[in-house]
């Protein structure tokens, strides 16, 4: 499969096609999470792998991992050793809807820690104090974290990474502000398998318009299906994409400052025709989002409100088939996408 991919782009090349339109650019992210910290060796093979094919990783450790290299010489060494090899350390959190473990740190007060179901014993402390621990092992100021939640980003950092599926793999950066701080967001898909790291490199040769190819995974997934991850980093090698860090490319693309850099919103409703689901897609992070469908004589059909995010998936549309009207908008009434979808039998 990956020599055919090639072997179309290399024909496109030879026929002056123009394949400009698709990411030039990649990026690669390594969670640690919490309940893995004893993978620091795996991590080391991982680093390795990628060193082989001149890929710059983007390591976001959460806290545990922090405790279990604070202490040993060895493994604070390596991570200079990283970094002097221009691999960039961040942070990573698993916030209080996170599965499995809480890290204990959030933005949060109390009371919606408790709401959210977690211990309130188990509570750290802020973001911020999240950052000054994981800076602890850095000789370089941490610039990107990996996390779902805007209200959970610390005051220092600036560049937020997340995403799972498919669509998140092809993304262009956007910037959004909280509590008066400008932050810069860009999205990424979670490789697990061998599967999904085909179907990550089949759509690349369709895409169009999108800054940035980005891919993430679990030092976990690595050891158990390491061939996704080298698979990956062959594609990236093998196309000439060069993969740099999240900070390095969204230095680039992103202002930081109090001036903010204009994105023009932009917003894609699909599939078209549909088939009893609708997926939404946007270059912002939105809040307070209603999506609507209209029937031909106006009469609303389907509501779903208060939706917050960049990519908004709506499953068992039960409607007739036929054409009706889409409408996204925020609460205030000002409107985001209007256009016409079709909707087919199931």
């Amino acid at each position: 499969m990956r020599f055919v991919l090639i072997l179309v782009i290399f024909l496109n090349l030879c026929l002056g096609m123009d394949i400009n339109g698709q990411p030039q650019k990649a990026f690669f992210v390594v969670h640690c999470d919490p309940n893995e910290a004893y993978n620091f060796p795996n991590l080391e093979i991982l680093v390795d792998s990628a060193n082989v094919y001149n890929v710059k990783l983007t390591v976001e450790f959460t806290s545990f991992w922090i405790d279990s290299i604070i202490d040993f010489p060895y493994r604070m060494n390596k991570i200079k050793i990283w970094q002097d090899q221009g691999h960039e350390i961040g942070l990573h959190h698993h916030g209080l809807s996170a599965f499995g473990l809480w890290d204990g740190y959030s933005n949060y007060s109390m009371e919606e820690i408790q709401e959210s179901g977690r211990d309130t014993n188990q509570f750290i402390g802020t973001m911020d104090n999240l950052y000054d621990y994981i800076q602890l092992v850095s000789d370089l100021p941490l610039q990107t974290i990996g996390v779902e939640d805007s209200i959970e980003m610390p005051g220092q950092v600036f560049f937020q990474t997340a995403g799972y599926d498919i669509l998140h793999g092809h993304s262009d950066p956007f910037q959004y502000q909280h509590q008066m701080v400008n932050y810069c967001k860009v999205t990424h898909c979670f490789l697990d398998s061998e599967l999904k790291e085909e179907l990550l490199e089949n759509s690349y040769n369709t895409l169009q318009d999108f800054e940035f190819l980005g891919a993430n995974t679990h030092v976990h997934n690595f050891v158990s299906t390491p061939d996704a991850i080298l698979n990956y980093f062959r594609f990236l090698d093998d196309l000439d994409i060069p993969c740099r860090t999240v900070s390095e490319l969204l230095n680039e693309s992103c202002l930081t400052t109090s001036v903010q850099k204009h994105y023009p919103i932009e917003l894609s409703v699909f599939p078209n025709p549909s088939y009893g689901m609708l997926c939404a897609r946007t270059n912002y992070w939105l809040e307070d989002v209603i999506f609507e469908l209209y029937d031909i004589k106006g009469k609303q059909v389907y509501s779903v409100t208060d939706l917050e995010g960049d990519y908004f998936e709506l499953l068992d549309l039960d409607l007739k088939p036929g054409v009706y009207s889409c409408l996204i908008r925020k609460v205030s009434g000002s409107i985001l996408f209007q256009g016409k979808v079709l909707i087919n039998s199931k």
